[in-house]
């Protein structure tokens, strides 16, 4: 739910700024699209690589695995979503298309394309955090059972 959330703040944030006559590029959507790609590849090395074989805390563990797969799903949703979002916006036919709705509000296709892929890489840079926080939490998990099994 809140990858439409996200998709609906980018479009308004597009319509606002095309009706201040503000036009997106193909070549900038095409550049913040190779950024994500990047992106969603290293945060999915980090979910991926996760070595929860230490845990020996049964709850723990399954509330680990499931917070990674819950993290995994997010991203590769809002991923795939940008890559649809990325081909739209590059068609031929649309890449340079304005479409004027009521009043003087319009919607620049590369624009919203960019608003959206802007957002979602605000949004992975928050599952860095994300990620960075479990594999924090891992740690001291193993940690804590490690110390428990000494004494």
């Amino acid at each position: 739910m809140k990858i439409v959330y996200r998709i609906i703040l980018a479009v308004l944030v597009s319509i606002g700024l095309s009706s201040m006559g503000i036009n997106g590029s193909v070549d900038i959507l095409q550049t913040l699209f190779t950024v994500l790609g990047i992106i969603f590849s290293i945060a999915m090395c980090l979910l991926v690589s996760f070595n929860l074989s230490r845990i020996l805390n049964q709850n723990i563990y399954k509330r680990l695995r499931k917070s990674l797969a819950h993290t995994r799903g997010y991203i590769l949703a809002d991923f795939t979503i940008c890559a649809g979002v990325f081909v739209i916006a590059s068609l031929d036919g649309l890449k340079d298309m304005s479409i004027h709705l009521f009043w003087k509000l319009s919607l620049s296709i590369p624009l919203t394309g960019i608003c959206i892929i802007v957002s979602s890489i605000l949004y992975e840079a928050y599952n860095f955090n994300k990620i960075r926080r479990l594999q924090e939490n891992i740690e001291e998990q193993i940690i804590k059972e490690d110390t428990a099994s000494l004494k």
